[in-house]
């Protein structure tokens, strides 16, 4: 999973931010959704990089 680790303390970290922190610091309890939006944009660009590498290629496949 991207963005998400362990410390040396075995805690969870996402984001460099550790998850029971950002969940009291949030005041919501457990269980709760968190998201890395960096992580998420990273991944939505990776996939319309590797869409558009290949409608690339089949455009060029067709021209030939």
């Amino acid at each position: 999973m991207l963005g998400f680790t362990r410390n040396a303390q075995g805690k969870a970290v996402l984001a460099g931010a550790e998850l029971g922190t950002l969940v009291d610091t949030a005041g919501t309890g457990t269980p709760a959704y968190v998201y890395d939006l960096d992580a998420i944009e990273q991944e939505a660009r990776d996939m319309v990089a590797a869409v558009a590498d290949q409608i690339g290629r089949a455009s060029c496949r067709e021209r030939v």
